[in-house]
């Protein structure tokens, strides 16, 4: 965020529009060493998914309970959904729909009941909401 403040900076003290960047004065945050491999817990997953609502809280149940990337999900048509199986064909990268990742991308995935049930609801929903229209 200080990065891109920064060059913001810049290209108004180019312009004239100000004399000197602030951000030069503001020390670095201080590195935070992570696991790149961590996994949240069912229990953290549940927190966040409580927290949702709408398509976000779709997205998050649908990453969580399948193991689809964001691609895999943001591609997505609801006739890839039968019953409690979602078959994934596409993969959406920068607003192009095209092939998924790799060959073995091309897959069946099943559902648990909840996401099922959610995926209906938002279904339903939709169709009701273009019915009124």
């Amino acid at each position: 965020i200080i990065g891109t403040l920064s060059r913001m900076l810049k290209f108004f003290i180019k312009k004239g529009y100000i004399r000197s960047n602030p951000c030069r004065d503001i020390d670095p945050l201080r590195k935070v060493d992570t696991d790149p491999r961590y996994t949240p817990t069912k229990h953290e997953v549940e927190r966040v998914i409580n927290h949702l609502d709408g398509w976000k809280k779709t997205m998050v149940m649908l990453a969580a309970g399948t193991g689809l990337r964001i691609s895999e999900i943001l591609a997505l048509e609801w006739g890839n959904i039968k019953g409690d199986t979602i078959s994934v064909e596409a993969s959406a990268v920068k607003g192009n729909i095209g092939t998924p990742k790799n060959e073995y991308s091309q897959r069946k995935v099943r559902v648990d009941k909840r996401l099922k049930v959610r995926l209906q609801e938002m279904r339903l929903q939709l169709l009701a909401s273009n019915s009124c229209s």
